[in-house]
């Protein structure tokens, strides 16, 4: 009994710390890039289309993304910059809008949330004027996170070639 012990005993420990590891160990490491937008916001179209009899100016228009589709409920800012009033408005479900304005000098600003905003700092609305406006937001920028395995620990240096090389790619 004691040797059929024994021999159990020293084939359990042979068989335990006898056995290599055949599996490497793999280093994990995430980075994080913001990619900027490819696309940017743009006026399409500020146009006078018309003189009204009225004190007050009139402006519509429709807001694009950056695929030229009608882009709904976007929020539009007219600041005054002579008296620091503010006129919001938003879209449509169509992408459409129309605003009474008193006559002024505006900074307008366009917005949606996800997309790159669209700014005219100098929007002189004239008495009884008629503007067209047709305003394209671009794509908003995005983080995209990538993992990076690796059979061995990698320096900073590394790290950091890995992220510009990243960058480059998109």
């Amino acid at each position: 009994m004691k040797k059929i012990l024994t021999l159990f005993l020293t084939s359990l420990s042979i068989f335990t710390f006898g056995q290599t590891d055949t599996t490497k160990k793999k280093y994990e490491y995430e980075i994080c890039i913001y990619h900027r937008p490819k696309e940017k916001p743009t006026v399409i179209k500020n146009e006078r289309i018309g003189i009204g009899d009225t004190t007050i100016a009139f402006v519509s228009g429709t807001i694009y993304d950056y695929e030229k589709q009608p882009l709904g409920f976007a929020a539009l800012n007219f600041l005054s910059l002579t008296d620091s009033s503010k006129h919001d408005v938003f879209t449509d479900s169509l992408g459409n809008f129309k605003l009474h304005l008193p006559a002024d000098k505006y900074k307008l600003t366009a917005l949606f949330v996800g997309y790159t905003s669209l700014t005219i700092d100098d929007l002189q609305l004239g008495t009884g004027e008629l503007r067209e406006l047709k305003l394209q937001l671009g794509n908003g920028g995005a983080f995209k996170t990538y993992l990076i395995q690796s059979d061995k620990p990698l320096s900073e240096k590394d790290l950091r070639k890995t992220e510009k090389r990243l960058r480059r790619k998109g």
